[in-house]
């Protein structure tokens, strides 16, 4: 006899992110699914999704000052992933998220920099942001990337409370991109 309710907690599961493995083994034993352990497995499905996204910080290595590390992914024109696939963002600047005008010309220009090239990776004031993401200024072929993504108008000089190292010369750099109409950011 069919058993509306249970493939209905079925259904469920598989819209609210249990997977096609749940759909799979239903369908291959339907008999042997009871209510109760489709809704246990819905439960732990969704605890293991909650400490999944909960970041834990300290279990991040140690990235000490002066890093030599390559840059293995680009995430967007201020944030990188370095091998380890550890999340660095880089300090000093903002660059357009995804939707926004500058966003890709950022990304092509700091991967064309950067991408599987060995950098630098100085600390400034703060470890880690709230996203578990090293905060470092990257340093490749003795050109600060930061610096130069600025001066070439891919991205905006931002410094908050008690970060000064570089501070003078980005901020320099983004007022003459401006005057000169340089790059994505001021041409227009």
């Amino acid at each position: 006899m069919f058993n509306f309710k249970k493939y209905l907690i079925i259904l469920m599961i598989l819209v609210l992110g249990g997977g096609l493995v749940y759909f799979l083994i239903s369908l291959a034993n339907p008999v042997s699914w009871d209510e109760e352990g489709i809704i246990k497995a819905f439960k732990d499905k969704v605890v293991s999704k909650e400490v999944e996204n909960s970041k834990n910080c300290s279990d991040l290595p140690s990235l000490p000052d002066q890093a030599k590390k390559v840059v293995t992914k680009i995430i967007d024109g201020d944030t990188v992933i370095i091998e380890g696939g550890y999340s660095v963002r880089l300090l000093g600047i903002d660059a357009d998220e995804k939707n926004y005008p500058c966003y890709q010309t950022a990304k092509d220009r700091l991967e064309k920099m950067v991408l599987n090239q060995e950098v630098v990776l100085e600390k400034g004031e703060q470890d880690l942001d709230q996203y578990c993401r090293y905060l470092r200024f990257a340093i490749v072929n003795q050109q600060n990337v930061s610096l130069q993504l600025v001066q070439e108008g891919m991205a905006v000089a931002r410094f908050y409370s008690g970060q000064n190292k570089y501070r003078t010369e980005i901020q320099q750099a983004e007022q003459t991109a401006k005057l000169n109409k340089v790059g994505c950011k001021w041409a227009k």
